[in-house]
């Protein structure tokens, strides 16, 4: 990926919205859980650390 994981992407935009970007993840994953066939996803965790909502260090 060109901008590596959220992490890296929120520290090269700092005006990023994390809130925004967390929001957007969990909605992709309820949608991916709402199929009656199952839909298979790869490991979702932090790098390490949690992402703080302000996007600082």
């Amino acid at each position: 990926m060109e901008n590596g994981h959220l992490l890296m992407f929120v520290k090269k935009h700092p005006e990023a919205d994390s809130l925004d970007l967390l929001i957007q993840i969990a909605e992709g994953l309820k949608y991916l859980h709402t199929f009656k066939t199952l839909v298979v996803h790869g490991d979702l965790r932090a790098v390490r650390r949690t992402l703080p909502l302000s996007g600082a260090d």
